[in-house]
């Protein structure tokens, strides 16, 4: 007669519980019970989580829901029923209500509880239900009233009216004989909101959070609450103390009859409709052989390797049962193509198939590329293909509705997922519900430490701040106690990103659903769920940068070519390679942050493998072998090479496994495994299974012996394979994502200006990385225009071989004045006059800080006024368009004349351009010593990094500090910025003393100084200079660095260390090695060229000798 807790919430009916699933599953076991159900409001969220892990843990699991419906007596009220499933049709039916409660925002009338959907469920009446609601109110006619709505749709033995230990007298007898007169039952039945009784307070901070309430008693030592989950023998001691014996051996009853399994089940694949209703295995194969045809017509390639191959894959394929899939991603990409909708060359292991490069799925060829099926599909882990698609974001709905108009609006299905309160957000609101204003709350963010994935309980270790306010107060405490208990709990639900659901019946049977976005419905059960009740997920993923190619596509279409094919360039086109090893690589896919440029430096690819290789090794893990794979590239550490099938394999990664295929082919050639077996070696590898590790160094050793390898060999060799394997990547996914990174890179080169134009306007907005690409497209050479009045759109636009601003950049320009302005110049056309303008603007568009924008920005140059008399006329022009079309117009003096003034000066112009735009658009003073730069060596504030010591910038000053020390000598705090940002610079008293007479704001310095991390990157002067003097000094002769190599440090171990040192300090100087040994002398390449300061003349002098070490 073991009490079951039937009714329970989780923290997956959205911030009404605290109680995570693993830790009701845990609690409960400790407490003694043996069945425990799951009984969520409305949805069925955490079912087959609750299921997996109760079974896990061996306890009976029971699958319900709080279902929230309208009174059927008292109609203007809602209340709860709750229903556990009987058996696999009351699951089904669970589904079923479920899914029609959350596609609609009413609760569920009861006309919509019908004999059918109640059928294998218990429906239970707890404290919220009408029927115990009507009893507590002592309306027992409506009571009986509602009850027989209930009783006209389902079975008496299925309905059992809840009662608590804690009920009153007088509302138990009244319960006792509505049951008896009705011939049904009480059932023990006490909610569990959450775990312990003192979390009642904790919860009830998350309940106002979802309410938007605030609590006023929180300094008060909280009352214990009664909904928490008592140990069984407590809970069944208060049953039987207030006798009710029988309700208790009802709940064990309901308990047993509840057999509900979630069997863990393949994705059951739709059947695609084929022409003719021919097989699918025929379509298939048909569609592959015209593809392969098209493939290989423009090459010179062995056609029976490529057959055999198709044959091959298709064979598998059919074996697999997977030819429907194929069809079914390959109908959509076809519908894509036909639409002109760009598509990614592919993502993921799907790139190593032939059967989806012959269907256009992917554009990467395998059999050049040296990749393998199965690594993607291997019937030995017969696991579902895994095809993900690249689309552009801005078009991503095109595709969704066009396979939700295919199959169905109950068969295809978005997908849930959760947003977790994270450390700052659980402070957050916490610190609304206690009441606590937005600057007290901004302080406590401040005090969280900006990583990812922190914790409240890493950021109190970590953070002083965050321990001072701790300390100041019992109310901090419990309000970082508070956010503690609830952070990590889902908030909210949303979208995942790419994942869509196709199904081959209705989804409802297998999963719940609910409203989605863009009219399709979306499953409640998450990615890490879905397929386990057998449903098919396919990624669509809207990428970015797919909509900035298609941009800059639509452009050279337009103006350049209209036959170019991006994706028929050739990957060994030498000003693309030029590009990446230069590191200019900003805007392309995959290789702009500062880590990967400065390994592209170093690297210096010649070939498009070679840069996959990059993408590949840029990662945790293998970025360790980035150094050895750039000494032995260069020649500076010889290659070691265990047994020649390794050398054939490794050679073109250097003896390095930089890929996970080249571990099956490692086993394949030496221990004579099939490339599935090699696939089920590489997968263990990666995951670390050691057990079946073991088993496959055996099946490896023995395989090698047969092949005639001796043991000492074949040893060797698994060691080798199994250093490197975890840290091998996807090559697939390597050499798919730097095709797209290198036709980026290509557009970039040759056709700059749309490049840059698609570019800016997928970051408007981002006034940082507008700076960037604006300085960029400068230093491409390109013409950039500030916005204008009669010729700019809202857009950036490439105009006439130049980048026009558009007027969406300028800062605090309204959506709607812009729409204005261009209907007005469409319907009328161009604006003659400023007046003009003004005044054929609605009164609600005529703001001078809108007319302000437009003319800091250089909008309004073309009438023939300077900024500065443009701003000052504009009050002047604003009262007289009130007039405009008036009898007052035409009187004396109320006509505008716009006097003249001098302009701003440069300086001013650029600033307000830099504040409006984002960028010193005209010019910032630091632009003219670009020949001063580098000459001198400088680098921009763009290029610094926390590990560059010694620099030297041209910067404008902007604001000067001075302060005493403790002595009392003076010294200087700067603010001083170039074209991309400002830095704080800080000179001591005695280099102060020196340069005091003449320095100050508005004037552009060159500097030499070390760079420190303090909040931010700041540089301790050593150096400081008018730019104008160093300009006149700085001679035209270029130095060369001469490092003498004697038989003492010509050593590998030097060598690399020098080659990481010239490219850390990279720079305009030419390095020369002097052998001795052989009296030659070797210039270096260009990307080895260094920062000749006399720190890094210092450091090299310390490696080879102060001696051997020479600038002239």
């Amino acid at each position: 007669m073991a009490y079951a807790a039937l009714q329970n919430l989780s923290s997956y009916s959205l911030l009404q519980s605290t109680t995570t699933i693993p830790q009701l599953i845990s609690n409960a076991k400790q407490k003694g019970y043996q069945t425990l159900a799951l009984t969520d409001q409305n949805v069925l969220y955490g079912a087959v989580a609750f299921y997996q892990t109760a079974i896990k843990e061996g306890l009976h699991p029971i699958i319900g829901l709080e279902l929230t419906v309208a009174g059927s007596v008292s109609v203007e009220h809602h209340y709860q029923l709750l229903l556990l499933a009987r058996n696999q049709n009351g699951y089904q039916h669970l589904l079923q209500l479920s899914t029609l409660k959350m596609t609609q925002s009413a609760p569920l009338a009861w006309q919509q509880l019908t004999r059918e959907l109640l059928q294998g469920l218990f429906i239970l009446l707890p404290e919220t239900s009408e029927v115990n609601s009507l009893i507590s109110y002592q309306r027992v006619d409506q009571a009986q009233a509602a009850l027989q709505q209930l009783l006209a749709v389902a079975a008496p033995e299925t309905i059992k009216l809840g009662v608590t230990p804690t009920i009153s007298n007088e509302e138990l007898q009244l319960r006792t004989k509505l049951t008896a007169d009705n011939h049904l039952e009480l059932i023990a039945l006490q909610e569990t909101q959450y775990l312990q009784a003192e979390d009642a307070f904790y919860t009830h901070v998350l309940q106002s959070i979802a309410t938007g309430s605030t609590m006023s008693d929180i300094n008060q030592t909280p009352s214990p609450g009664s909904n928490w989950l008592p140990p069984v023998e407590l809970i069944e001691q208060k049953y039987q103390n207030r006798g009710l014996v029988a309700a208790l051996e009802v709940n064990a009853q309901v308990a047993a009859a509840c057999q509900v399994e979630i069997i863990k089940q393949a994705p059951q694949l739709p059947t695609y409709q084929t022409p003719n209703a021919q097989p699918a295995v025929a379509y298939l194969r048909r569609l592959c052989q015209a593809g392969l045809q098209k493939r290989l017509s423009n090459q010179q390639a062995d056609n029976s390797k490529y057959q055999q191959r198709l044959d091959h894959e298709l064979d598998v394929i059919e074996r697999m049962g997977f030819s429907d899939y194929f069809l079914i991603v390959w109908d959509v990409i076809n519908f894509a193509h036909q639409h002109h909708i760009l598509t990614g060359p592919g993502r993921g292991s799907a790139a190593g198939s032939l059967v989806s490069y012959c269907l256009k799925i992917t554009d990467v060829d395998p059999i050049k590329y040296d990749l393998l099926f199965e690594r993607f599909l291997n019937e030995e882990r017969a696991q579902m293909p895994d095809i993900d698609l690249d689309i552009p974001d801005e078009q991503r709905e095109i595709i969704l509705q066009y396979v939700h108009d295919k199959y169905g609006n109950d068969r295809v299905a978005q997908i849930i997922t959760f947003g977790t309160l994270g450390a700052k957000q659980a402070l957050r609101d916490t610190g609304r519900v206690f009441g606590l204003p937005v600057t007290t709350m901004n302080r406590w963010s401040a005090a969280i430490p900006k990583q990812l994935h922190e914790t409240l309980t890493q950021a109190e270790k970590e953070s002083q701040k965050l321990r001072n306010l701790l300390a100041d107060s019992d109310t901090n405490r419990k309000l970082f106690e508070t956010a503690q208990k609830i952070e990590g709990l889902p908030r909210h639900y949303s979208t995942h990103a790419a994942g869509l659901i196709l199904s081959d019946e209705p989804i409802v049977k297998k999963a719940p659903l609910q409203n989605g976005n863009e009219g399709l419905l979306m499953t409640q059960y998450s990615k890490y769920y879905v397929e386990d009740v057998g449903l098919l997920k396919i990624d669509f993923l809207g990428l970015r940068n797919l909509s900035i190619m298609n941009h800059i596509l639509t452009l050279v279409h337009q103006q350049f070519d209209a036959e170019f094919d991006v994706t028929k360039i050739s990957l060994e086109d030498e000003r693309t390679l030029q590009l990446f090893q230069a590191g200019k690589t900003n805007g392309v896919f995959q290789f702009e942050s500062a880590g990967i440029k400065n390994v592209l430096r170093r690297m210096h690819p010649d070939s498009f493998e070679l840069i996959a290789a990059v993408n590949a090794l840029y990662r945790p893990g293998p970025m360790e072998n980035i150094d050895t794979f750039i000494a032995r590239k260069d020649g500076l550490e010889a290659v070691d090479y265990p047994n020649q099938t390794i050398k054939e394999i490794l050679s073109s990664t250097y003896g390095i496994i930089v890929y996970q295929e080249q571990v099956m082919q490692l086993a394949a050639a030496m221990a004579g495994f099939s490339l599935a077996q090699a696939d089920v070696l590489r997968r263990a590898m990666s995951k670390k299974h050691h057990q079946e590790m073991e088993s496959m160094r055996q099946r490896f050793m023995q395989g090698a012996l047969a092949k005639k390898y001796s043991e000492q060999t074949a040893t060797t060799t698994f060691d080798y394979i199994e250093r490197f394997a975890s840290y091998g990547f996807n090559k697939s996914h390597a050499v798919a994502y730097s095709k797209m990174a290198f036709e980026l890179a290509y557009l970039k080169v040759h056709f700059p200006g749309p490049f840059f134009v698609a570019l800016l306007n997928s970051v408007v907005g981002n006034f940082a990385k507008i700076k960037t690409y604006i300085q960029e497209a400068k230093d491409n050479d390109l013409s950039v225009l500030n916005p204008s009045l009669n010729h700019s759109n809202a857009d950036f636009t490439y105009q006439q071989g130049s980048i026009r601003f558009g007027f969406q950049a300028i800062k605090g320009l309204r959506s709607d004045f812009i729409k204005e302005i261009l209907a007005l110049r469409k319907e009328q056309g161009n604006f003659t006059s400023l007046v003009q303008f003004v005044q054929q603007l609605p009164p609600k568009f005529q703001k001078e800080d809108q007319l302000q924008a437009l003319a800091y920005t250089g909008a309004l140059d073309e009438f023939g006024y300077n900024r500065h008399e443009v701003v000052a006329a504009l009050p002047k022009i604003l009262s007289s368009a009130e007039f405009s079309g008036s009898l007052l117009a035409d009187l004396p003096g109320m006509e505008v004349e716009i006097s003249h003034k001098p302009d701003f000066q440069d300086w001013e112009k650029t600033n307000f351009e830099n504040e409006y735009l984002g960028t010193y658009l005209s010019g910032h003073p630091v632009e003219r010593y670009e020949e001063l730069r580098k000459k001198s060596h400088a680098i921009r504030t763009s290029d610094l990094q926390p590990t560059t010591k010694m620099v030297k910038l041209i910067l404008l000053i902007s604001h000067i500090k001075t302060v005493r020390t403790k002595r009392g000598q003076l010294m200087a705090f700067i603010n001083a910025g170039d074209q991309f940002t400002t830095i704080d610079l800080t000179i001591f008293p005695q280099l102060y003393r020196e340069i005091s007479s003449w320095l100050k704001p508005n004037i552009v310095v060159l500097v030499q100084g070390t760079v420190e991390e303090r909040r931010g990157l700041q540089l301790i002067v050593n150096q400081i200079e008018p730019a104008a003097n160093a300009s006149r000094v700085s001679g035209p002769v270029q130095q060369k660095l001469f490092i003498r190599l004697n038989e003492a440090n010509d050593q590998p171990a030097q060598l690399q260390q020098l080659q990481q040192y010239l490219v850390s300090h990279q720079g305009d100087c030419p390095v020369v090695l002097y052998r001795v040994k052989t009296d030659q002398k070797q210039l270096l390449p260009s990307k080895y060229r260094v920062n000749a300061t006399d720190a890094v003349l210092q450091h090299l002098q310390g490696l080879f000798g102060a001696a051997n070490v020479v600038l002239q």
